[in-house]
């Protein structure tokens, strides 16, 4: 059980907004995404009742929450600050045990003194960065995120809604290539199907913030990240197919076709497992480490065949007016992206039919 103490605080500490949400419906909505069946606040009469009409209307807030007078008694109980803004893990690690209020780190845990939220905030916001992020992510795309979701969890805007914007974007790649043909238009599909990535990230990291994540939500997410892909490469190729000919059209439609190939073999796991989100699952049983020409495709996999990458790569090669730059090495990888692909979803079928 959590107890959350605001019996020595001012009393407007906790409602207090940290990106989006007071201080008293993140550590509650924390503690229930960890694992705490139950969560005790002790508090003043007149903050408690408070506190009751904010959580009570909370349509997140789904465990039991008591209300006390004084810090009870409990010998098996986590007393968390109510000044105190704890990151998921830093959350997680205090509900199974392996953490405490004492060992969290500053990189787990910020305290609000007075009314300066930026220690907390920082914290929140690093704590969204992920050990899986790709080379243009961790260096370009999630500083930029980051700096977006910052502002935007301060509104009321749901992650669907950012998704939203981000089909609209990612599809409008394929028709400015396509329709324009010129270097202007070749430069806007690849910004437009780099924005996307970029802005994808926003979607995840709102959920996150604000506790907002839903099946329906990582479902959208995969979908449009696809389709965005899908639009570009089919304006790409298929401009190329009609002003070069030769062999572009050959070229185009296989590319095409070993996209689609990588794309619904993860989408059949997916709607088997109930998840949408196949990086996941596919992260759970891959080998730990490989040798020789394995090492040299892992490799590859990991920097160069990402959603990251590959928009960011588009569009410096469409500023650079080098459409073929993309063109010849996308077309290459998608036959190791679509073998990967296949290899990725017998693991993932492996590993959920051992499991118990």
């Amino acid at each position: 059980m959590l107890i959350i103490d605001y019996t020595q605080l001012a009393p407007h500490i906790p409602f207090l907004r940290v990106l989006g949400l007071t201080l008293v419906e993140r550590s509650v909505l924390a503690a229930a995404a960890a694992g705490f069946a139950q969560v005790r606040i002790a508090a003043s009469p007149d903050v408690a009742d408070r506190i009751r009409s904010i959580l009570t209307v909370h349509p997140k807030v789904r465990i039991p929450v008591q209300y006390v007078a004084a810090v009870p008694d409990e010998p098996d109980a986590c007393i968390l600050p109510g000044n105190a803004v704890v990151t998921a893990a830093g959350m997680k690690g205090l509900w199974d045990g392996t953490l405490t209020v004492a060992s969290l780190s500053a990189d787990a845990m910020a305290l609000i003194d007075g009314d300066d939220l930026r220690p907390a905030e920082k914290v929140l916001l690093n704590a969204l960065r992920k050990q899986t992020d790709g080379i243009v992510s961790r260096h370009i795309n999630r500083h930029i995120s980051l700096f977006l979701s910052r502002r935007l969890a301060r509104l009321p805007v749901h992650p669907n809604q950012i998704t939203a914007v981000v089909f609209l974007i990612g599809m409008a790649a394929g028709p400015l290539a396509f329709f324009l043909n010129s270097y202007m238009g070749f430069l806007l599909a690849g910004l437009c199907y780099w924005v996307s990535a970029v802005l994808d990230g926003c979607d995840g990291e709102i959920s996150r913030l604000k506790y907002q994540g839903s099946p329906l939500g990582a479902w959208l997410d995969t979908v449009v990240d696809d389709l965005a892909g899908l639009s570009f490469i089919l304006g790409l190729y298929g401009r190329l197919a009609l002003d070069q000919r030769g062999y572009w059209p050959v070229i185009g439609a296989a590319t095409i076709a070993l996209y689609l190939v990588t794309l619904l073999p993860r989408y059949w796991v997916m709607a088997r497992s109930g998840s949408g989100d196949f990086q996941k699952l596919a992260a759970k049983k891959k080998p730990a480490s490989v040798g020789g020409a394995g090492r040299i495709v892992a490799i590859a996999r990991d920097v160069f065949f990402r959603t990251d990458f590959i928009p960011f790569y588009a569009f410096v090669t469409t500023a650079a007016g080098c459409l073929f730059a993309f063109a010849i090495p996308f077309s290459i990888g998608t036959v190791a992206s679509a073998v990967d692909s296949i290899v990725d979803v017998i693991r993932v079928n492996r590993y959920r039919s051992q499991k118990p």
